[in-house]
């Protein structure tokens, strides 16, 4: 009895779209699943400092992306408001959208910046370079700290 539940064509799909059953008494026939689209979002980045890694971030409450940029970063959003990405579902799947830039920071490194971290708890954010420098800033402000 288990088994034939496990087995049937109504069974959930774990990988995409579910095909739709077949009719009774009719064989089964083969189906090659889809994963549904799922990009919803993109920025694109220019290529400096080719060869490296560059880690960017989420805040911890998910609305606010770091990505490093050339010598600095800048602040990503799904929106201008930096809206929840639920938030931003309601309003509908019209195709991948792009970014929006809420912030940035260009003058406080004077090499690559390759790494960014939020702070769990607090209201800051730390960016480091390939010198070796790292600065501290307070997102919200917009003033870098050292």
């Amino acid at each position: 009895m288990f088994d034939s539940a496990v087995n049937s064509s109504n069974a959930p799909s774990t990988s995409g779209r579910t095909p739709s059953p077949s009719p009774a008494g009719l064989a089964a026939t083969k189906h090659i699943r889809q994963n549904s689209d799922r990009l919803l979002y993109y920025i694109e980045e220019t290529n400096e400092g080719k060869g490296f890694i560059k880690e960017l971030c989420y805040s911890a409450d998910g609305r606010l992306v770091c990505s490093p940029f050339g010598c600095g970063m800048r602040l990503l959003a799904l929106n201008d408001r930096c809206s929840e990405l639920s938030t931003c579902a309601e309003e509908g799947f019209k195709g991948p959208r792009p970014m929006q830039e809420v912030g940035q920071s260009l003058g406080q490194h004077t090499d690559l910046v390759v790494s960014c971290k939020f702070s769990p708890r607090h209201h800051m954010l730390v960016t480091g370079c390939l010198e070796g420098k790292i600065v501290w800033y307070e997102p919200f402000s917009g003033e870098g700290t050292y």
